[in-house]
């Protein structure tokens, strides 16, 4: 592995660590997407294609009663995966958004090159502080190349 590539990832993984503390709301909830671009009902709704070179999906869960549902105290784990389906290198930007209830959002980009059949998957585990602000928070995942997007969202309650 390349050190620049060793590089990247590393940043990816430590971003997800620090945000976990700052923005912890983004990571508390349970919602998993993946593409299937075979899907002749994504034929028929171009805004839901998704590139067949790379899946995507979003995962946060809170280990109270709701996984969908985190209160103060409440472990929370984030994660999220990109995976180059094919056989062949790929440069991939990936594209990250945490957005907070008032509707504020950070964005993190960057370019990744992927190796075939490579998954990269980072997860992270915090606890709720009682500092946030209620309301719905949301991750969104963007992964893309030559051939375009693909991309998962998972959402959350803050009570």
């Amino acid at each position: 592995m390349s050190t620049n590539l060793r590089r990247k990832l590393s940043s990816i993984v430590l971003l997800i660590g620090v945000m976990g503390p700052i923005a912890a709301p983004a990571f508390a909830t349970t919602a998993t997407s993946t593409q299937n671009p075979e899907n002749p009902e994504l034929a028929q709704n171009p805004e839901l294609a998704q590139n067949p070179e790379l899946t995507v999906s979003a995962s946060l869960t809170s280990n109270g009663p709701n996984p969908d549902v985190a209160t103060v105290g409440n472990q929370v784990s984030a994660a999220f995966s990109v995976t180059n389906k094919t056989f062949k290198f790929l440069k991939v930007k990936l594209r990250l958004v945490l957005t907070f209830p008032a509707g504020q959002a950070i964005p993190l980009s960057l370019t990744i090159p992927f190796a075939p059949t490579q998954t990269l998957s980072p997860q992270v585990t915090i606890t709720v502080p009682d500092f946030l602000p209620k309301g719905v928070y949301q991750l969104t995942t963007e992964a893309s190349d030559a051939k375009g997007v693909s991309s998962a969202t998972a959402t959350i309650t803050i009570l």
